[in-house]
């Protein structure tokens, strides 16, 4: 099965050229996207603080702004590894992490909140308009 990804508002991915990688890896400078794939296709998202990869199949929700990126998983696991220093967590559903660029930060998986107390999860819709940048790698939802 193929990877799916969806975009939220102000999102910006690069892809590498050719489309993703064979890792199917893509990297995502800013903003949200949401994850899934099945066991043959497991996707793959850089940030400028983390190496999100998925160890088998699994949904999650990758964010990243100019301090940190941040992961929840849904389903299945992935493996976070951190670019300040290398180091790897493992997080399972219901579990998710927050990787900065500062090697002392504390970095370990950590339950996600019980689903009453979490904003109610909508699909990401209303995508009106998605623009390549000059170079045509470069994938970014435009606001109306």
């Amino acid at each position: 099965g193929a990877a799916r990804i969806e975009l939220a508002g102000d999102t910006t991915v690069r892809l590498p050229a050719g489309g993703a990688g064979p890792d199917g890896r893509v990297f995502l400078s800013r903003g949200a996207v949401r994850l899934g794939a099945a066991a043959d296709a497991p996707p793959a998202v850089a940030t400028p603080h983390a190496v999100v990869l998925a160890v088998a199949a699994a949904a999650f929700v990758c964010s990243a702004t100019a301090d940190a990126t941040y992961v929840e998983v849904e389903e299945g696991a992935v493996r976070v590894v951190r670019q300040a220093d290398g180091r790897a967590a493992d997080v399972g559903g219901g579990f998710a992490a927050v990787a900065s660029a500062d090697a002392a930060a504390a970095f370990a998986p950590r339950p996600t909140p019980p689903r009453p107390l979490r904003a109610a999860a909508r699909p990401i819709t209303g995508v009106g308009r998605l623009a390549f940048a000059p170079d045509g790698r470069t994938l970014t939802t435009l606001s109306a």
